[in-house]
């Protein structure tokens, strides 16, 4: 709407109290959000006068428009009833639902934004999909984008709070895993290439629209206003989420510019609340706002949101609402430096020095990221007040939500970042500093039993987080290593399901920081396993062999070197010797070196005869891969002998193994010409990767149904069963199984005469062999299309 169509409006609405010539002209600068100061500049006139001609026309309008109609409000009320009655521009027309569609909040703590909304509304239709609302801390930049987003019809709210340090910032690339596992429900993939391209398309899609909080983005930002070189890959998913064709809107909160060239962002500069607003908000608390005191106060903190709301719960209880006696005792240090933070300080120190346990309850706090789970319960809370009195906890915590100190919502609480930030700051400078965070650590640890969902395990790996804080390595390490159930295993390392839910980066990362600080031992040789494991899940073959023999090999030092070990650590030590050497087997016939792989596998069932702790896990491991080994190599007998060995029931098998034994069977089976045992086997696969969503289970089973429709010239059934496995390998970025299903399809379509379009995949499968460092994949490959060559 342009000023000219809203002056229509209001001379509609008035009616023959049309406004005069003055009143249109300050309505009109109003509109184009000049501050009376800047208007009377522009007119000629008075301040004061124009602020007179300004109550008058605001009365003027509440009447008309049945509301109460302020300057900072009136943008909005008119576009309401713009839309609320067809009316546009003079003429009647219908808008359709869009982004710019205004929605009313009924946060009574949400006050005075009408115009900042207003701006925003304009911007989005305007065409911007990224906006950075930048302003100094507390100025409530994360209330209005939050607010923004909630009540503007989006169908879903992606966020990423980011952490105050820098050491604290989660990639970006753990960060769009977290939104396409839980925000849309799907397995992520290991590529942040392909996890990017997939956000996008989610983005672009018509059923829904999407809004995208970004909060506290400057701790990323350099000087320059740019990322910091370790957090780049920011800019990609920028780059995304600006898509023309995106249906979306990402709002960005920052105290700094963001200045990326690549990336087109609009900036909206967030001023603090005018005095009018203040007063209102006081006056709403039964404060007496008849008094200089509160323009003096909204000067000095620039009209701050949440020094408002700071201020005002400080005078209603320790002053009873004498905001003149509250300002006359506290004005001299606070107009020293009027900022948010000073604010936040002297709230500190008047609490230490009051109420000194709810003061201890607030410092303590500070110990909890409010990252990836950004609230906390109420238990998590009463766990911080360890040494008051039973009685006393609850009343601690109502004082601290009294004062506007904590957030709250629905029994959930969070710090303000600005709070958060003094609050580990007196933290640290504590005797308790370790205590604390020890105590936190040991609720998250406790709070999760077993492990059924991406936010269980995310729970229980907050406690490794303030182990790190404190540099105790070996405890960050074993909440890694601490095992619980899951839907798949019993007693599954927390390390091991986060792999297994997708977060194989944030996994990965987390080890890095820690592997070199453990103590040789138990833990140390877990941790490597680890590590190899989500290595190898992201593609780097060689380097996970490496890991998995570094953890086979402490193990053995460590077993030789101690002779009073608990006898379940002495057995989980030795198992971890063994698993070593199945993990190498598993990462050797990837690479295609069959041979290499048999003998780790035949070592681990020589060291195993005299070990009984979950004996079957390694056995059974080892029977079904050298099953299928020999099925290879053309060893019939021997293929047939471990085979035999398998047992048809189901055993205490790894999750990994849970899934894989149906594949290897039946890859056996398969190679032996049992072909109707192998096609049930893969079913099966299918069946159990469906019900336990385990889609590499699921798509290496679609390739092996495809081998068999291909032997039996069903070349229709293998066409569409290779295309599946390609979809879903591609989605979850399973590079090594990518090059066998490229592989296989170009043997079907060689199978079928179709000799260009077989090479062509040929030649993929051969790419992405090289790039694992697999020769004798390629040799495998290039063998199998020598004819086809020669065709060619």
């Amino acid at each position: 709407m342009t000023d000219e169509e809203a002056i229509q409006l209001v001379d509609s609405v008035l009616g023959e109290k049309h406004l005069n010539d003055i009143q249109e002209q300050v309505f009109r600068q109003c509109w184009e959000g000049l501050k009376y100061p800047e208007i009377a500049i522009e007119l000629g006139y008075d301040h004061a006068y124009l602020r007179r001609v300004g109550c008058e026309l605001w009365r003027l309008l509440s009447e008309g428009f049945g509301e109460k109609v302020t300057k900072s409000n009136f943008r909005a009320v008119l576009r309401r009833h713009a839309a609320n009655s067809a009316w546009a521009g003079g003429k009647t027309a219908q808008e359709p639902k869009s982004i710019i569609q205004e929605s009313v909040s009924t946060d009574p703590n949400f006050v005075g934004r009408e115009g900042a909304i207003a701006q925003i509304t304009s911007l989005a239709s305007q065409g911007a999909k990224i906006i950075t609302i930048c302003a100094p801390g507390g100025v409530g930049k994360t209330t209005l984008a939050w607010q923004y987003l909630n009540t503007h019809g989006f169908d879903t709210i992606l966020e990423i709070w980011m952490a105050k340090e820098i050491q604290s910032i989660n990639s970006v690339e753990s960060e769009v895993e977290r939104w396409i596992q839980q925000n849309f429900g799907e397995e992520p993939g290991r590529d942040f290439g392909v996890n990017l391209e997939r956000l996008r398309q989610k983005l672009r899609a018509p059923n829904q629209r999407i809004g995208i909080l970004i909060d506290n983005l400057e701790p990323a930002l350099d000087k320059n206003g740019r990322f910091i070189e370790n957090r780049r890959p920011y800019v990609d998913l920028l780059r995304v989420l600006a898509d023309p064709g995106a249906r979306s809107l990402t709002l960005i909160t920052s105290r700094e510019r963001l200045c990326e060239p690549s990336v087109e962002i609009r900036d909206y500069r967030l001023e603090g609340l005018d005095e009018t607003t203040w007063q209102e908000f006081f006056s709403s608390r039964d404060i007496k706002t008849n008094t200089s005191a509160l323009k003096e106060m909204h000067h000095a903190y620039g009209g701050n949101a949440k020094a408002m709301q700071i201020l005002s719960s400080a005078i209603q209880i320790d002053f009873d609402g004498n905001l003149e006696n509250f300002w006359q005792l506290n004005q001299a240090n606070l107009l020293l430096n009027p900022t948010l933070e000073n604010l936040v300080s002297e709230q500190f120190n008047r609490l230490q020095e009051i109420y000194p346990e709810t003061y201890k309850l607030l410092y303590r706090l500070g110990c909890f990221r409010y990252q990836d789970i950004p609230t906390i319960s109420i238990d998590a809370v009463i766990h911080l007040l360890w040494d008051i009195e039973e009685s006393q906890k609850k009343r601690v915590l109502q004082d601290l939500q009294s004062r506007a100190l904590i957030e709250t919502k629905n029994y959930e609480y969070w710090l303000h970042p600005v709070i958060r930030s003094e609050a580990i700051r007196r933290l640290r400078t504590k005797e308790e500093w370790m205590e604390v965070n020890c105590r936190a650590s040991n609720f998250w640890t406790k709070s999760i039993l077993s492990v059924e969902s991406t936010k269980d395990a995310l729970i229980a790996l907050e406690a490794y987080y303030h182990y790190l804080e404190i540099n105790d390595f070996e405890k960050a390490c074993i909440v890694l290593t601490t095992e619980r159930n899951n839907k798949l295993s019993k007693r599954s390392p927390l390390g091991i399901s986060l792999c297994r839910l997708g977060l194989i980066k944030q996994i990965n990362s987390l080890i890095h920081k820690i592997k070199g600080e453990i103590n040789f031992g138990y833990h140390k040789s877990k941790i490597y396993n680890i590590l190899g494991d989500s290595t190898w899940m992201l593609g780097s073959i060689h380097e996970a062999i490496e890991y998995h023999q570094m953890s086979g090999e402490i193990a053995k030092i460590y077993l030789n070197n101690s002779s009073s070990l608990e006898h379940e650590i002495e057995l989980k030590t030795y198992g971890l010797k063994l698993t070593s050497l199945i993990n190498i087997g598993l990462c050797k016939i990837d690479l295609w070196e069959l041979e290499e792989a048999i003998n780790y596998f035949e070592k681990c069932l020589s060291l195993v005869d005299n070990f009984n702790y979950r004996k079957e896990r390694y056995t059974e491991t080892s029977f079904f891969c050298l099953a299928f080994l020999n099925s290879c190599i053309s060893a019939k007998d021997k293929s047939l002998y471990f085979l035999n060995k398998v047992q048809a029931e189901e055993t205490n098998l790894s999750e990994w193994a849970t899934g894989y034994k149906f594949i290897y069977l039946s890859l056996t089976y398969k190679n032996l010409g049992y072909t109707q045992k192998a096609l049930e086997g893969y079913q099966n696969a299918i069946f159990f990767a469906d019900e336990n969503i385990y889609p590499q289970v699921k798509a290496k089973s679609l390739i092996g149904l495809s081998e068999i429709y291909r032997q039996n010239q069903k070349f229709l059934e293998a066409i569409n069963s290779h295309l599946e496995s390609i979809q879903i390998l591609e989605f979850i970025g399973a590079k090594c199984d990518l090059g066998e299903a490229y592989y296989q399809l170009g043997l079907t379509y060689q199978g079928m005469g179709k000799i260009t379009k077989g090479l062509e995949y040929r030649d993929k499968a051969i790419k992405i062999f090289k790039e694992m460092g697999a020769p004798r994949q390629v040799e495998r490959v290039i063998l199998a299309f020598k004819d086809a060559e020669k065709q060619k």
